[in-house]
């Protein structure tokens, strides 16, 4: 949205610092080494780059990620964890920095759609609205005591419950 607002080096400024951010915090959760980090960043790099420049060459970005994520499995020479980091690799590098780079590739949507301003902002305010819905309703139901057993992933949000998940 940034760069639809100011400009497309301010957006894809912004959008490289968010997905680095992301990777980061991804990678620290995952407990993925430096190297695999390092790969993700390279990837994140790249898909950022052909997003921007390249957009009728996206869709053979899944296939140069597996290649980079084998690269650096094969490398580490270490059976058990190599698939395990590559997995977790290959799995956050689709799942953040493909689908984040999608907005790079909205931001280019040309003549098709009113404007591009409005065709983003519904995006972001429906996931606003989704994570507001969730929260609000989870909470209220919380306050019942309702269902407040029944925890969607405790280790990685202690206070999402499945009742919450309701009010997306």
């Amino acid at each position: 949205i940034f760069g639809v607002y100011f400009g497309r080096l301010a957006g894809l400024a912004i959008v490289s610092l968010f997905l680095a951010a992301v990777i980061y915090e991804y990678s620290s959760i995952t407990k993925l080494p430096s190297k695999f980090k390092s790969a993700m960043l390279l990837m994140g790099a790249i898909t950022i780059f052909v997003a921007s420049f390249y957009p009728k060459y996206y869709y053979m970005l899944p296939l140069i990620y597996f290649l980079i994520t084998g690269v650096q499995a094969v490398r580490l020479n270490d059976p058990d964890k190599s698939f395990k980091y590559a997995s977790f690799t290959l799995f956050g590098t689709i799942w953040l920095t493909f689908s984040l780079c999608f907005v790079i590739l909205l931001s280019q949507y040309n003549n098709s759609v009113d404007s591009n301003r409005t065709l983003l902002f519904l995006a972001i305010f429906a996931v606003a609205c989704a994570d507001i819905g969730g929260y609000v309703f989870g909470k209220l139901f919380h306050k019942i005591g309702l269902l407040d057993s029944y925890k969607v992933a405790p280790k990685l949000s202690p206070n999402k419950t499945y009742v919450g998940t309701l009010g997306y």
